[in-house]
């Protein structure tokens, strides 16, 4: 039980130095078995049953929980990528497509901000005239 909590809890928390070697579990197990022989405690019967089965369910759940957390993460890391790729291509066809006379064999000239954006002076003039 001890090793399958740190191994879960490793990969949740992406803390791969959370990971037990068996003998490492081992020895905690024991000596969290000698302390609880220091002390008269008896667990229902029932709430052992009831934490018996959370374990069973965090076990088998909890690695599928974070296998899907991992793919949909992953899924929008790549969705991310390309769609900057995509806004790469776009900016490179404008910046063709505004340069007047360009070659096709000719590297594209890349975008500046002012040319997406604008110089940000154009709008504050326009509304300077309004006023």
């Amino acid at each position: 039980m001890l090793l399958t909590c740190h191994m879960a809890a490793s990969k949740f928390l992406e803390t791969p130095e959370l990971q037990l070697a068996e003998e490492e579990a081992a020895c905690l197990a024991a000596a969290g078995k000698r302390v609880a022989a220091e002390y008269n405690v008896e667990v229902n019967p029932k709430v052992a049953a009831w934490l018996g089965l959370a374990g069973a369910i965090g076990t088998v759940y909890g690695t599928r929980l974070y296998a899907i957390f991992s793919r949909k993460r992953e899924a929008a890391a790549a969705r991310q990528e390309k769609k900057s790729a995509a806004n790469l291509i776009d900016i490179k066809v404008q910046a063709r497509a505004g340069q007047a006379g360009a070659r096709s064999d000719e590297p594209a000239r890349m975008a500046t901000p002012a040319d997406l954006f604008g110089d940000g002076y154009s709008g504050a003039l326009a509304f300077a005239q309004e006023v």
